[in-house]
């Protein structure tokens, strides 16, 4: 029988960790079939929505983060819906800005300032190194009792030079296939350079016609089911979608916008670019229904899903979140540190869930960075082969019947350019349960600080008040400790 399981990660010790059950859950034994019930050896496959924010999915409209008035049809996404219905809400998970760093967060449980990604790939000439231990080589090699394989597909966006190494996941990170860009691929979407890496001695790319979205992911569907039985898989799964440059997907694909008849149109006029947004959304979730679809007997028996966007949504007519034009008016959305730019979606589901806890909410304050562990603990990687340095906490026992204490009191985020050690520009922005502080790790000053819990629409500034100045004081000694080469004021 094949388990399944679409994940986030893991994050590891220190500043952020309160009071986590042991790293091991105690589950140390080499059984497929832990005594309590838990699977010792999942399937993996996460799951990376590009550009996705909160304000994207209907059940996250109640968030009160999202701004009032925001609409979304009800009906778009029902299979990302089921998800949600057999699997934990995550409420407050974070990302950071931009897709790149993010990508990175989730492979290796590391922060940008640690891998020096920081930014999009292109600022700079710095790649994701071959010395971060990547998910794929520690469950290569950290697995004992179980073979696992690794593929990944999509956008990978962690390597400065492409056209150098056309196929890093394979032949850097110890990935057994590779098939999609190594970059962003901008309009149109069925004109791009499709690298397929089945091994370091046969790389290629080749041009491809197809729709992107769908190409990725139905390579990801013929990988995972020549899976056997006897081993388990890890399936990195980023199709670049819905993304940012607005466009009208096969008519096969999505019914919110009709009239498409080729595999990829231009947006119509009269058309907003929200509503191709939508449209572009709408075909991700029948690619995913495609995938839950290969499970007939009920995929949640066989697998655990984990759906999460890779930074917020983009401004301009996509998000609800301001954006600018006009001029005076403060970017909000993606590539801003502002909640419309870090708080995404997160959703895990299926199998590593108990059955009591399916349809839930969790608040408990996760990162992407917690993808990392919380993949290597389902798959059964004793605590003593974690890599040192890990900023990533395992998120399993928030899935269980009686959920375990949150496993943070403070998530993170970041951006800095030009990538690498010595960025120009890095600011950064940190929160508890009810406040939020922005840094310039640069100048050594607070830019903002935010009470979310009375104001989640992030309009009051609170850094010059008084009043404030202990909670401003705690969340600066949060940030400084974890970074020592953030400027840090007097």
């Amino acid at each position: 029988m094949r388990w399944l399981l679409l994940l986030v990660a893991l994050a590891s010790p220190a500043p952020f960790l309160v009071a986590s059950p042991p790293d091991d859950d105690g589950d140390d034994d080499l059984q497929l079939l832990l005594v309590d019930g838990e699977l010792k050896h999942h399937n993996v496959l996460v799951v990376l929505a590009d550009d996705l924010g909160i304000d994207t999915l209907f059940r996250y409209l109640n968030d009160p983060l999202v701004p009032g008035g925001a609409t979304v049809p009800q009906d778009l996404t029902p299979n990302i819906d089921e998800l949600m219905d057999k699997g934990v809400r995550f409420t407050n998970a974070w990302a950071n800005p931009l897709c790149s760093p993010t990508r990175a967060t989730i492979q290796t449980g590391k922060y940008g300032f640690q891998t020096g990604i920081g930014h999009v790939i292109e600022q700079g000439s710095v790649s994701l190194t071959e010395d971060e231990v990547m998910l794929s080589e520690l469950l290569l090699n950290s697995t004992p009792g179980m073979t696992y394989r690794v593929a990944a597909y999509g956008k990978w966006h962690l390597q400065a030079n492409p056209s150098v190494r056309s196929c890093a996941p394979v032949c850097v990170h110890d990935y057994e296939e590779f098939e999609g860009s190594m970059s962003a691929i901008a309009l149109p979407t069925c004109s791009w350079p499709q690298n397929l890496c089945a091994s370091c001695t046969t790389p290629g790319t080749a041009p491809s016609s197809q729709y992107m979205p769908r190409v990725i992911m139905e390579a990801a569907r013929s990988w995972i089911a020549s899976i056997p039985s006897n081993e388990r898989f890890f399936c990195y799964l980023a199709p670049q979608t819905p993304f940012e440059f607005p466009h009208l997907p096969p008519a096969d694909l999505q019914t919110h916008i009709p009239g498409s008849t080729t595999e990829c149109d231009a947006c119509p006029g009269g058309s907003t670019v929200r509503d191709c947004y939508d449209a572009q959304l709408q075909a991700l979730d029948t690619k995913i229904g495609d995938i839950l679809g290969d499970f007939p007997n009920g995929w949640e028996k066989k697998m655990t899903v984990i759906f999460v966007g890779d930074n917020g949504t983009p401004g301009g007519g996509i998000s609800f979140f301001p954006h600018p034009p006009p001029a005076k008016q403060v970017n909000k959305a993606k590539g801003s540190l502002f909640e419309g730019g870090v708080h995404v979606p997160l959703i895990i589901a299926g199998t590593a869930v108990h059955p009591d806890r399916r349809g839930s909410e969790c608040d408990a304050l996760v990162n992407t960075t917690d993808i990392y562990r919380t993949v290597a603990k389902l798959a059964g990687v004793p605590g003593s082969a974690m890599p040192a340095g890990l900023n990533s906490a395992n998120l399993k026992p928030l899935l269980r019947k009686i959920p375990g204490p949150d496993p943070r009191t403070h998530v993170f985020a970041e951006k800095f350019s030009p990538n690498g050690t010595a960025p120009t520009s890095h600011v950064a922005t940190i929160r508890d349960a009810t406040f939020k502080l922005m840094w310039d790790c640069k100048a050594g000053v607070a830019t903002h600080l935010f009470d979310l819990g009375m104001d989640p629409d992030e309009s009051v500034n609170l850094k010059n008040d008084p009043a404030y100045a202990t909670v401003l004081a705690g969340l600066r000694t949060e940030i400084c400790n974890l970074m020592t080469t953030c400027a840090c004021g007097p």
